[in-house]
């Protein structure tokens, strides 16, 4: 009860965005964003020191983040980086007995400094670091002006240039993966789960913290469309992206369920009129091949019929996530699944990532006891981020760039807005 209270406290927190403040947060951000995402190409690439032996199969896949607003004299930023490092350590490198193998996927982060910046990439040392965890890095043009909030999440659709791949998955800098999630990709490769693969999380629909894209130019080129279209019209919470488009009949009349079992109807849910709306609208209005995970089902969205065809998300996810079956059900710590109920912490998928939405943020807050030296002993994801970080600490941050972990909270300071993404920008 005390955890469902705080996610509806943090949901609070994040209400802000109103959807009414037109031109501030929807007609001039997103000019702006549709500026960036038609050039859509990185100003420079740095590829990983792997082998040159890399094999087709483990290079067809990748994990994507995005740390945007990066300004070396604002340390708020390397909260994230160190999330991105904790994340690609439970993703490739954790050493601790698993049922299940690591990744053989990609890592890739797409870098945008701050506008306000005097630097154009991070310091030398930071991209060392990520040279030896093995994570591409590739830079975004800086921005002229200081982005909003909707601009940078907006951006997440960077990845469906990503052509190199055959399936990205795009994660939030504030998700924490508990363990490899390739076997969401090979569901979406194999057929089984189609080809963009979504899910429903608290009172949303759709969830833009993790999301699973295929890349290519006809999707990129629809996306840009959509954001066209919404640039000749003032948001209107009727009718949501469809607008006054051919689609409009359909996407007025949306209707949802969410991953608890409610039903929901309209464009009225949080960021509705940013990425999450947009994914939603794209995956079932224009592409209209999407599995959306809701709860313990996974509605196939598949043609031109607006109805799903529904799966058990049991049979399909169970013997991969992260909780082997035998103990499921069991004391909700065996997941962390703490921005959840009881229940979403033994479901399939759910329990197999943490999203540290609002202030749950694990940068931010400090620790309150040493963090034990043994994985059965952590008792939270806080902690289990920490143990996360001191290995990577202890294996890769030859340089000694992360402070030690007891000062980490009070090292990256405090962000300038609060948002999912990795709140930094002023949100002008």
């Amino acid at each position: 009860m005390l955890v469902h209270r705080r996610g509806r406290l943090q949901r609070r927190v994040r209400s802000w965005a109103n959807p009414t403040r037109v031109v501030v947060y929807i007609v001039l951000p997103l000019i702006l964003v549709f500026h960036v995402l038609v050039s859509f190409h990185p100003i420079d690439t740095q590829q990983p020191t792997s082998p040159s032996t890399t094999t087709t199969s483990s290079s067809k896949w990748a994990y994507a983040f995005l740390l945007a607003d990066c300004d070396p004299t604002n340390p708020y930023y390397r909260g994230v980086l160190y999330n991105v490092l904790v994340a690609t350590y439970s993703l490739k490198f954790d050493d601790q007995k698993s049922t299940t193998l690591q990744s053989r996927a990609d890592i890739v982060l797409w870098i945008q400094m701050s506008a306000t910046s005097n630097q154009d990439r991070l310091p030398k040392s930071e991209e060392e670091l990520l040279d030896r965890m093995k994570i591409q890095y590739r830079y975004l043009p800086k921005p002229e002006t200081t982005p909003t909030f909707y601009q940078l999440v907006l951006a997440k659709f960077q990845i469906l240039e990503m052509t190199e791949y055959t399936r990205v998955l795009f994660l939030d800098g504030d998700v924490l993966p508990m363990c490899s999630l390739d076997y969401l990709l090979q569901l979406s490769e194999d057929g089984i789960l189609e080809e963009t693969v979504l899910h429903a999380m608290y009172d949303d629909p759709v969830n833009a913290g993790l999301w699973i894209a295929t890349p290519g130019k006809e999707s990129s080129t629809e996306v840009k469309r959509v954001i066209q279209n919404q640039l000749n019209q003032s948001w209107n919470p009727q009718s949501g992206w469809g607008g006054t488009s051919a689609l409009s009949a359909s996407s007025q009349s949306v209707d949802f369920r969410l991953w608890d079992g409610r039903n929901g109807s309209g464009w009225n849910f949080y960021c509705a009129d940013s990425d999450q709306g947009l994914l939603l609208y794209w995956s079932r209005f224009v592409r209209k091949h999407v599995s959306i995970i809701v709860g313990d089902t996974i509605e196939q969205y598949s043609g031109s019929s607006s109805r799903y065809k529904p799966l058990s998300s049991h049979d399909f996810f169970a013997q991969h996530s992260c909780l082997p079956p035998v103990t499921r059900g069991s004391d909700r710590r065996e997941t962390f699944a703490q921005n959840y109920n009881t229940k979403a912490a033994t479901l399939p998928f759910y329990q197999d990532f943490y999203h540290m939405v609002g202030y749950s943020k694990a940068w931010e807050r400090p620790l309150r006891r040493p963090v034990p030296s043994e994985k059965e002993q952590l008792e939270s994801s806080h902690e289990y981020w920490y143990f996360l970080l001191r290995r990577v600490v202890e294996r890769f941050d030859t340089k000694q760039i992360i402070p030690p972990l007891d000062q980490v909270s009070y090292s990256v300071g405090k962000p300038k807005i609060r948002g999912d993404l990795f709140a930094v920008a002023n949100g002008t």
